[in-house]
C-alpha cells in the first residue's frame, strides 16, 4: 500500500513543478525566494527566472506521463510503483539541468 501512495505522491509533485515551471515563465509568479525553481542561475534577474522556468516545462511534462504511466501500471504490477520515484528524481533533475543551461544563456 505505501508504494502506490508514494507514487501518487511524486506523481503529484510533478504536476506542482509543472505548474510552477508554467506560472513563472508567463510571469504570473515573479522572481522571489519562496516559490519555484531556486537555483543560482535562475535566481541572478527577472529573464533568467522566465527563460530557466519556460526550459524547465518539456522535462516536467515528459517526468510527469512517465510517471503518471508507472503509477497507472503499479495497480496491475506493484512493483511498477518504483517507476514513479525513478521518473521523479530523473524529472527534478532534467528539470534542473534544463533550467540553468536557459538561464545562463539569458
Amino acid at each position: 500500500m505505501v508504494p502506490m501512495i508514494q507514487a501518487w505522491v511524486f506523481t503529484g509533485l510533478l504536476v506542482v513543478l509543472l505548474i510552477t515551471c508554467v506560472l513563472a515563465a508567463r510571469g504570473v509568479v515573479p522572481l522571489n525566494h519562496w516559490f519555484g525553481v531556486r537555483i543560482p542561475a535562475v535566481m541572478r534577474g527577472d529573464e533568467a527566472w522566465r527563460e530557466g522556468h519556460a526550459a524547465g516545462i518539456v522535462p516536467a511534462v515528459v517526468a510527469l506521463l512517465v510517471a503518471l504511466v508507472f503509477a497507472v501500471w503499479g495497480a496491475f504490477a506493484p512493483a511498477a510503483y518504483w517507476g514513479s520515484l525513478v521518473a521523479f528524481l530523473g524529472g527534478v533533475v532534467w528539470v534542473m539541468v534544463a533550467a540553468t543551461r536557459a538561464a545562463n544563456n539569458a
